[in-house]
């Protein structure tokens, strides 16, 4: 159960990657950081919808000019937690098979600082 939270979680991720407004470099590092998830998660079948030709347990959908169009959206300390939140996963080590809840656990976990972003930020990508 614990896992499929995890999951859920980690499903809202093209919201977070759409949310990494404020200058260029923020935008860019959200680009990075979809590319390096999207990476390491491919590591485990499971996540990825390979092996069994499953479903990907998530996807990741980024658009660099929604990013750019919610800069006016985000504040300073909106813009410093998405940083954090987009270093982290892009630092992932890739999933290795078998050890899927702690792929997600850790992605999950580098989420946390993009929790308290202002509700103007959260919405600007809709």
């Amino acid at each position: 159960m614990r896992f499929q939270r995890i999951v859920v979680a980690l499903c809202s991720l093209p919201a977070v990657f759409w949310l990494g407004c404020g200058s260029g470099n923020i935008c860019d590092k959200a680009d990075q950081a979809s590319k390096s998830l999207t990476n390491a998660a491919a590591g485990c079948p499971s996540l990825s919808g390979g092996g069994d030709g499953g479903i990907p347990a998530f996807t990741i959908s980024y658009s660099k000019t929604a990013c750019q169009n919610a800069l006016s959206s985000c504040n300073a300390a909106d813009q410093q937690a998405l940083s954090r939140a987009f270093d982290c996963l892009t630092g992932l080590n890739r999933c290795v098979p078998g050890q899927e809840y702690q792929f997600l656990e850790s992605a999950a976990a580098c989420l946390i600082p993009a929790s308290g972003i202002s509700q103007a930020c959260q919405t600007a990508w809709h």
